[in-house]
């Protein structure tokens, strides 16, 4: 094993989250693993971690600051040239085991026990579990899963800067591929405009499209299809930008041409719930009642009500809090929540819209404010 290093690395915010983490929970280090864990400790996204999870990679951080980092040795120049200073240790794919290597980082940076070390039991395999503890008999491995989770919750002004232009690059590739939608389109052509907008605003990848007309506006998350555009459909779009591992989603529900009355009557329903549900949202606030009091709004579609009235994002696209009708989370300033009130008609059409919301400390703002969620947009038709 062989540990680098070279000039110091700047001390992030959410370096000191965690280490005071460890120093609460009476921890001499913990080893965030995910992928997830590793950008929110690091501020770097690996991109072939979550491709292939075996490609592991780790950040120790003890009860003062970042200790050291395990990655591939494919990703090892962009690590090196990322984050100078910190102690690197390289395990090579196919020849070495990758817990093995992380063992001997823990060892160079905390000793070989006895020892208390968090860990993310949610992410690690068994198996690699079985070789860690057998490699390092002397620790005990405390989950540590909850308590990251409720502190990526209230996020950073750097996360909430990155968040916020995910939100508006996603909001406006929509509305250019709205604004471009014509009858006789196929939705794979919508969902091409509005993916070639999203690249276009600077974005490193986008995670999830949705393109559905017609009656395929009923299906939750119904990709793209040939099916072309005809006049009267109900057309529902979402996808998610990312960048740095961050990802915001924003979603919006179209009519080609003037709405009938029977679609107006339930966009409406859908448009109003979404409006009693948001002037909830401040910190402190109930998840359940803002949940009711969505569900309520909903009237006769509330039946078709899914699970929640929104929940948090950021570097999952589903993440702490949850607006449901059975949560408890604490609802925090600086908590990214994506609301999305959701309806969809059995073998008819579906209602969609998702807007990105900050909680500030008095209520909560819009960051997805390009389009406005709480109008039906129309295409020509």
């Amino acid at each position: 094993m062989t540990v680098e290093k070279t000039a110091p690395l700047s001390p992030r915010e959410t370096v000191g989250r965690i280490a005071d983490l460890v120093r609460r929970r009476n921890l001499d280090g913990t080893v965030l693993l995910s992928p997830q864990g590793f950008t929110y400790a690091t501020g770097l996204r690996i991109v072939s971690h979550p491709l292939m999870r075996w490609r592991h990679a780790a950040a120790l951080i003890g009860p003062d600051d970042l200790a050291g980092v395990l990655v591939i040795d494919m990703e090892r120049s962009f690590v090196t040239d990322a984050m100078p200073g910190v102690p690197l240790v390289v395990w090579k794919e196919f020849v070495e085991e990758p817990m093995v290597a992380l063992a001997g980082l823990i060892g160079h940076s905390w000793g070989t026990g006895p020892l208390r070390i968090g860990i993310e039991t949610d992410f690690i395999p068994a198996v690699r579990l079985d070789r860690l503890r057998a490699a390092l008999p002397d620790v005990t491995w405390v989950a540590i899963d909850d308590d990251l989770e409720l502190l990526r919750a209230s996020k950073t002004r750097g996360e909430l800067d990155t968040i916020r232009q995910l939100s508006l690059a996603a909001d406006n590739a929509l509305r250019v591929g709205l604004e471009a939608a014509a009858v006789g389109q196929s939705e794979t052509e919508l969902g091409e405009s509005i993916v070639s907008a999203l690249y276009s605003s600077g974005v490193s990848e986008h995670r999830f499209l949705i393109a559905a007309t017609g009656l395929g506006s009923q299906y939750p998350n119904a990709g793209p299809t040939s099916r072309k555009i005809d006049h009267g459909d109900v057309v529902r779009v979402e996808i998610f930008g990312g960048r740095d591992g961050y990802q915001a989603g924003v979603a919006r529900t179209a009519v080609v041409g003037e709405p009938s009355q029977d679609v107006q009557w339930h966009w409406d329903l859908v448009s109003g719930a979404r409006q009693a549900g948001l002037r909830m949202i401040r910190p402190g606030a109930d998840p359940r009642q803002i949940y009711r009091t969505y569900v309520d709004a909903l009237g006769p579609l509330s039946k078709y009500a899914i699970a929640f009235f929104g929940h948090g994002m950021g570097l999952d696209m589903h993440e702490l809090p949850y607006l449901s009708g059975t949560s408890t989370d604490v609802i925090e300033s600086g908590a990214i929540i994506g609301v999305e009130p959701f309806a969809m008609i059995p073998n008819r059409f579906g209602f969609q819209v998702k807007d990105v919301v900050a909680v500030t400390d008095t209520g909560y703002e819009v960051i997805s404010d390009l389009l406005d969620g709480g109008e039906l947009f129309v295409i020509d038709g």
